[in-house]
């Protein structure tokens, strides 16, 4: 995407104090982006993101590389070992508890690193989905003030830090911009309920417990046309 937005090429800081600065922004701020424009951002940050899965994925290969070769170092120096001490009964009982010991701290150790490893994998899964998530709500924002969205990207801000330099560079009329920044009145999603009129039947209670089984129908009757 072109823009005409003049920078310093040896200052990149001056085009953004220029922008907060109120200056007007001449290039495409005024452009409405369609959704092919952020399917195509989204698709280039999950390109992005499945190139360092990749890189991942190599590293690991090669740390499973070398372990399967160390490993085998392991086992031909077991060997070399047990050739020597297997005539000599003492020396092989020792041989033995040492090389069990050894297996059990490699045991533990592969089972911390395993760990370590699932670590790492999911702090890396949830950067990539955290990446893809604030990508299209920035392209969401650029649509919603009508900026260019590679304007908004360039400051690389968080999502809420980047819908506030949206709205100082919009190019929307005051009017407009005004509904779109205008808090949001929560919905009161629990309504008070109407209350029981308090009308006794037969010996004065509404108490259904305390009622005859046709004074109970009558009253839970009572109470639903009320309510409806």
């Amino acid at each position: 995407m072109t823009t005409d937005v003049t920078t310093n090429q040896t200052d990149p800081s001056v085009a953004t104090q220029d922008a907060l600065k109120g200056e007007k922004v001449t290039s495409d701020a005024t452009k409405t982006y369609t959704e092919s424009d952020v399917q195509k951002i989204v698709s280039d940050r999950l390109a992005k993101a499945g190139r360092e899965a990749k890189a991942f994925e190599a590293k690991e290969e090669a740390l499973r590389q070398r372990e399967e070769a160390q490993a085998q170092r392991d086992r031909e120096q077991e060997e070399r070992e047990y050739e020597k001490v297997r005539g000599n009964p003492d020396a092989l009982s020792k041989w033995q508890a040492e090389r069990d010991l050894k297996k059990e701290r490699d045991a533990l150790q592969k089972d911390r690193d395993a760990l370590e490893r699932e670590k790492v994998e999911h702090q890396v899964a949830l950067e990539a989905a955290q990446k893809l998530t604030n990508a299209a709500q920035i392209s969401a924002i650029a649509t919603k003030y009508k900026v260019d969205v590679a304007i908004l990207n360039d400051f690389g801000l968080n999502v809420e830090q980047t819908e506030k330099i949206a709205q100082r560079l919009s190019s929307l009329p005051p009017a407009e911009l005004a509904k779109l920044t205008k808090p949001q009145q929560p919905a009161n999603e629990n309504p008070p309920k109407k209350r029981d009129s308090g009308v006794t039947l037969g010996g004065g209670s509404t108490n259904l417990g305390d009622l005859s089984p046709k004074d109970r129908l009558k009253e839970i009757d009572r109470r639903i046309r009320e309510q409806s």
